[in-house]
Order: C-alpha cells, then sequence, then structure tokens
C-alpha cells in the first residue's frame, strides 16, 4: 500500500485550510495577558505571525477581540480606581 502524503502545516494554511482541527491557535507564543504592555506584545505578535500566514483568519480575529476587550476593561478599572481616589480625597 502506497505512503500517504502529508501536507505541511504552511502548505495548508497558505490554502486556508485549518491544519489545526482541534480550532487552537496557531501562535508560536506564550505571553501572559495580565497587563497593557503584555497585551501589547501579543498583539504585536499577532500581527506578525497573522501576516506570515501561520495564523489563520477566525483565529487571529477571536485572539484579536479578546486582546481588545482586556484593553477595555483595564483601562475602565484604572479610570474607576482613579475616580476613586480623587472622591477619597474630596472628601
Amino acid at each position: 500500500m502506497p505512503k500517504k502524503k502529508t501536507k505541511s502545516v504552511k502548505a495548508l494554511v497558505k490554502k486556508g485550510v485549518n491544519p489545526n482541527p482541534t480550532h487552537i491557535p496557531l501562535l508560536d507564543v506564550d505571553i501572559p495577558v495580565t497587563n497593557l504592555k503584555n497585551a501589547k506584545r501579543l498583539m504585536s505578535k499577532l500581527i506578525s505571525n497573522f501576516i506570515s500566514r501561520r495564523i489563520i483568519n477566525q483565529d487571529a480575529k477571536d485572539l484579536c477581540y479578546m486582546i481588545s476587550v482586556f484593553v477595555t476593561v483595564v483601562k475602565e478599572a484604572e479610570i474607576e480606581e482613579r475616580i476613586k481616589k480623587l472622591e477619597e480625597k474630596i472628601k
């Protein structure tokens, strides 16, 4: 029986096929998103991996959305903390 050829991940991604059936993003970095600096680093890596076709469209969109929500929540929490401090100063 002839051996089946397996396509490389890069070849599959080039064709727009998700070579990762478990839908785990193909982003090859491990940056914990715990602050805005790390969110910025992760977004930068995400863009680079998307441009070089190491991550597929839907995974890129999902990660981008989650990073955006994280940034919004952090900013709102910082504003809330500043308001709280200003209110304490006024009292």
